[in-house]
């Protein structure tokens, strides 16, 4: 199956459930989950497309960049933290989940962001599982959950997620919201429960579901 109508799309799809036309299912690294179709972004979100095969051009054209690197194809996703712009322009989007749905925060910090959820040693370096669905091949050895921010063209900084790091929620009833990660409740056998501070309240959330932010701009 390529395609679905909208009723059946995913509930953090930020599409009108009253229209009759489809969306696509995705391919590539990005989590069905996790992130939307670009055709999604282009046409429902940003609006620089009024239909499907007008978005399918401006990405042939190699216009639509995400995290620095042009999009091939519309069912290509574009996951939570990801950063897409247009070709010659400074400014960005950033893709967030605001609680169940999907949002785009427009940025000039397009440094992208991406959380380590796996790693294996390959015996010449070490190869991480991020949590976009990507792979990245380092000699450098980092634990499991650390952040990696990259400029435009390498590995900028690493940030652990520890007590006292500003962190963004990617999952769960917080997703979306940003404090300081103030305390850390391991649990054995059950996932870890993280305290967070923000300026408008404190909230409690499963430790997998934040993200070290290492002072990027969300």
């Amino acid at each position: 199956m390529t395609h679905r109508g909208r009723l059946a799309a995913p509930r953090h799809y930020p599409v009108s459930r009253k229209e009759t036309s489809y969306v696509h299912d995705m391919e590539g690294s990005r989590s069905p989950e996790q992130a939307v179709p670009v055709s999604i972004v282009l046409r429902d979100m940003l609006e620089y497309a009024d239909t499907e095969s007008e978005a399918k051009e401006i990405v042939q054209n190699n216009s639509v960049l995400r995290n620095g690197q042009p999009l091939s194809s519309i069912k290509q996703g574009v996951a939570v933290l990801d950063v897409i712009t247009l070709s010659g322009e400074d400014t960005g989007f950033r893709a967030l989940r605001r609680g169940d749905r999907f949002e785009l925060v427009k940025t000039e910090d397009t440094r992208r962001v991406a959380k380590i959820t796996g790693k294996r040693d390959t015996g010449e370096g070490y190869s991480y599982a991020l949590h976009t669905g990507e792979n990245h091949f380092s000699k450098d050895d980092f634990d499991t959950g650390t952040t990696l921010v990259f400029g435009q063209e390498s590995l900028e900084q690493s940030v652990e997620l520890n007590e006292g790091s500003g962190v963004v929620a990617v999952d769960g009833g917080h997703a979306g919201n940003t404090g300081e990660l103030r305390q850390i409740h391991s649990n054995g056998r059950m996932p870890d429960e993280a305290e967070v501070s923000t300026e408008d309240e404190d909230f409690t959330t499963h430790l997998e579901n934040l993200v070290a932010t290492g002072g990027v701009d969300l």
